[in-house]
């Protein structure tokens, strides 16, 4: 496999080809509304009921007929459901320092044979065979893959079956590692604008969610600004939007002895979007649009973006049913969410 190396100065100098606009705070950003949308849908759920308690699921995923969660608070770190009859399989994975065991799991998406997953304490990929994972209460990994770096975020294999992983310096976003964990490139610029910035305050402001669509196209979707970046096969980056607001958020650098980082200031801080999902040939993505400080505030959002890789709004679907992460069955049409009001269950959209 060869080794991909990225240059900072080259992603700017390549970038944008698809989607120039100058209206926005952000350089090189194109902005929409919510008119901007060929579709939108008012979508109704259902809430089923299994034949156990599905705990307190942070993370879902779906695999033909199987949902997998993944809890928080727990000694078992998953749970296995059957969607065919609504009822528990099992729980996987103890917590702790174990060989078998994880500390802070997360679902990589993989080619729907395998089940992938990264362990934030661990800093290691599991990768497990489907029906294995299934059958046996305690499994056993196929592969494991150590990264040389600690990362302590959610990580994403690319079409070069590299793994991409987030390390949110001013130099890069974006760390590249090879499938013996060896780091061997990297990307990614924080976004430019008019703003005057310092780095701490760019690490708060600039946090964000992503996915990819496995074939070496990359999704940011920023958590208090409601901005998205694009990046190419290239690891170029192809497309910024923002919108449906154009909301900036504004923090504020304070010292905690010698360490610096910084705070929201009141009133300017929105909370945008989170848990993008790439489905095919578009990708999904929760949007809330609440300020934080609101007295009504929620992290539960009831809407969903669908918009092509190209940065085109295509779909905004309302939900009935607020949820704080979502996975999608693209074969069966259907949205399966996450809400923990009044209690913690799992919610059914068909789209």
């Amino acid at each position: 496999m060869k080794p991909i190396f990225f240059n900072i100065i080259a992603l700017f100098s390549f970038g944008f080809i698809a989607c120039q606009d100058h209206s926005s705070t952000f350089k090189n950003a194109r902005t929409f509304d919510l008119n901007s949308f060929s579709v939108t849908k008012e979508l109704k759920g259902v809430s089923h009921t299994f034949n156990d308690e599905i705990m307190k699921p942070i993370r879902l995923q779906v695999y033909d007929s199987l949902l997998i969660t993944i809890n928080v608070g727990e000694n078992k770190l998953l749970t296995v459901f059957n969607l065919n009859t609504y009822t528990k399989i099992g729980n996987r994975i103890n917590l702790g320092d174990g060989p078998l065991e994880m500390f802070q799991p997360n679902f990589i998406k993989g080619d729907g044979k395998n089940l992938s997953l990264y362990d934030m304490g661990k800093s290691t990929i599991f990768r497990y065979d489907i029906s294995d994972f299934v059958r046996n209460a305690d499994p056993i990994p196929v592969k494991q893959i150590k990264l040389s770096q600690n990362i302590f975020n959610d990580v994403v294999f690319d079409g070069d079956d590299n793994i991409i992983a987030p390390v949110y310096r001013d130099q890069s976003l974006f760390s590249i590692f090879n499938q013996k964990g060896e780091k061997v490139g990297n990307f990614g610029a924080y976004p430019e604008s008019g703003l005057q910035l310092t780095d701490a305050e760019k690490r708060e402001m600039f946090q964000f969610t992503y996915a990819s669509n496995s074939n070496g196209k990359m999704v940011l979707c920023y958590s208090w600004n409601d901005l998205i970046d694009i990046y190419n096969e290239e690891k170029q980056l192809a497309c910024r939007i923002h919108g449906p607001i154009q909301f900036t958020s504004s923090f504020k650098e304070f010292q905690d002895g010698e360490v610096s980082s910084a705070h929201p200031e009141q009133g300017k801080q929105i909370d945008a979007y989170y848990n993008p999902v790439a489905v095919d040939d578009v990708f999904f993505v929760l949007f809330n649009g609440n300020f934080v400080d609101d007295e009504n505030y929620t992290n539960r959002s009831n809407q969903i973006f669908v918009f092509d890789w190209d940065g085109k709004p295509l779909e905004r679907l309302i939900l009935d049913n607020g949820i704080i992460s979502f996975t999608v069955n693209s074969q069966k049409r259907k949205i399966y969410g996450i809400s923990d009001m009044p209690e913690y269950h799992i919610v059914e959209f068909e789209y």
